[in-house]
């Protein structure tokens, strides 16, 4: 019996308290004054380098979303190009504290890579991209041609159940990285250019004749990518999937960057007060400022924001945004109550 008072006494301790545990990650980060974000290839509208030698970008948003909750600056952020690839040990070497390259969750990669996917933040599809004067209609007619993948990734593996599932022959080329499979497509050697559509559209539109390629609809498989953490560690996984909510959590109450204060000032929604940190206990639980979601939107944005400055309407690569938006608009992007 005592045992048992005594753990109720430590949950009631554990529940005035915030329940909250400083983990190695967020001290680390605390500790140095800045976050250490892992971000892939140089693909437009993901990561890469503005005309100012910046880091831009969909992945390198969410890595200033993130600074931005912990640190209060989206400027406290070192952008490393660790490349797909070496992704996975540059977390667990802890050379980065997060990286924002576009990896597809997979339940074997979260169970036996050392690495945690805190929340899908990117819904996709796989197809293939062809030049138009091969008179392609539909993945079938790739039957007997030679497909160029990223080597390691998901679609090399999906492109490949594709074929065999229906029945068809193809000749697998597989190269380190997109911008390498990019160049390789773009330089004659392979028919046809397998990723997900968006980097497709941003790649095809990087060409010096992009009217002479076609992106395929059909697709080889749906994908959903999102942010990945080193395992071990749950609050640094808590506090990455927080980020990535309240910026999908914007849209469902319509809060944007333009909107916020007043949302702040006037709003007598519970929901809203929660998620904006005036009321509830989620910054203390993650051992982040109350205010820390306020911040994110105020200095970065709704997901639809940092969406459409990066890829959709509002970029040169001007990607519909599909079923990325929230369910009420007949998307997949869901946030759960704050």
């Amino acid at each position: 019996m005592k045992s048992v008072i005594a753990g109720i006494a430590g949950l009631a301790v554990i529940s005035a308290t915030g329940g909250a545990i400083a983990g190695p990650t967020l001290e680390k980060i605390k500790s140095r004054g800045e976050l250490r974000c892992g971000v892939g290839d140089p693909t437009p509208g993901w990561h890469s380098l503005d005309a100012k030698n910046r880091w831009v970008g969909f992945g390198v948003d969410y890595c200033r979303a993130i600074a931005t909750a912990v640190l209060g600056d989206p400027e406290k952020v070192v952008i490393s190009p660790v490349g797909w690839p070496r992704a996975y040990e540059a977390l667990r070497s802890n050379e980065v504290d997060v990286v924002t390259t576009s990896h597809t969750l997979r339940v074997e990669r979260d169970a036996a890579l050392g690495v945690n996917f805190p929340a899908p933040y990117m819904y996709s599809g796989i197809t293939a991209m062809v030049r138009k004067e091969a008179g392609v209609n539909g993945l079938a007619d790739l039957a007997g041609a030679t497909v160029c993948t990223n080597n390691g990734s998901s679609e090399e593996g999906l492109v490949a159940d594709w074929f065999k599932v229906n029945g068809l022959e193809y000749n697998a080329l597989s190269f380190d990285g997109l911008t390498a499979t990019s160049e390789a497509y773009a330089a004659g050697r392979c028919d046809a250019f397998a990723t997900e559509s968006g980097q497709l559209t941003a790649f095809r539109k990087g060409y010096g004749n992009p009217d002479e390629h076609e992106i395929l609809p059909e697709l080889f498989a749906l994908d959903a990518m999102g942010p990945m953490v080193v395992e071990g560690d749950e609050q640094w996984n808590n506090i990455v999937r927080a980020v990535v909510f309240a910026t999908i959590a914007a849209d469902q109450f319509s809060i944007n960057t333009n909107t916020v204060d007043k949302v702040l000032d006037t709003s007598t929604h519970g929901e809203v007060m929660r998620l904006l940190g005036k009321e509830g206990e989620h910054g203390r639980s993650l051992e982040l400022s109350p205010t820390w979601s306020y911040t994110v939107l105020k200095k970065i944005g709704s997901y639809s924001e940092i969406y459409d400055r990066n890829l959709g309407a509002g970029s040169p690569i001007g990607i519909e945004p599909g079923r990325n938006v929230i369910v009420s608009k007949g998307g997949l992007l869901h946030s759960p109550y704050f």
